[in-house]
């Protein structure tokens, strides 16, 4: 079988049914709204509860919720909604890092602490006293995973968050 495959590298464009070249929907030349352009940018979104919900959701989100109001025509509690969940999600993303960053670090610790038990009993003489060298292995070891736990697990926390456009203060998790 023969088959003809034809690549195009025009970009085709029609442009908005109805409308002719040169006119605007909704704005006049001189930059001011038309009535139609008044009507699609007027905001019910109040001075009042931008500022709340800047201090709820943070500047970012303030503006996307204006944004949601704004070009996709959501009421305020949708357009809240919406950014409510965005959030969820990103906690979520967060909570995975989390984990990902609490194993890496307790493996990390791990090593880190044999390392520095087997420099500390070099040290002292006590290598060759197995009592001792049970002793501050455990020790150093337990100590070393548990640092190395906490930092993964907030390091994790603050790269999920940030990752998603989020400060990890701001959202911070509760446990």
């Amino acid at each position: 079988m023969n088959y003809n495959i034809h690549y195009s590298d025009e970009l085709q464009h029609h442009g908005v049914k109805g409308q002719r070249w040169g006119e605007r929907n909704y704005q006049y030349e001189d930059g001011s709204l038309t009535p139609e352009g008044k009507a699609r940018y007027a905001s019910n979104y109040k001075p009042s509860q931008r500022a709340q919900d800047e201090v709820h959701y943070g500047r970012g989100g303030m503006e996307r919720i204006n944004r949601n109001m704004r070009d996709r025509g959501y009421n305020v509690s949708t357009a809240r909604s919406v950014e409510a969940q965005r959030i969820n999600n990103a906690r979520k993303r967060a909570g995975s890092m989390r984990s990902v960053g609490r194993v890496a670090g307790t493996v990390g610790g791990v090593i880190a602490g044999y390392k520095l038990s087997s420099k500390i009993l070099n040290a002292t003489g006590l290598g060759n006293n197995i009592l001792a060298n049970i002793a501050i292995t455990s020790v150093v070891v337990q100590g070393s995973t548990a640092v190395g736990k906490s930092i993964g697990e907030y390091g994790g926390q603050a790269i999920g968050m940030l990752s998603s456009g989020y400060s990890p203060d701001k959202y911070r998790y509760a446990n």
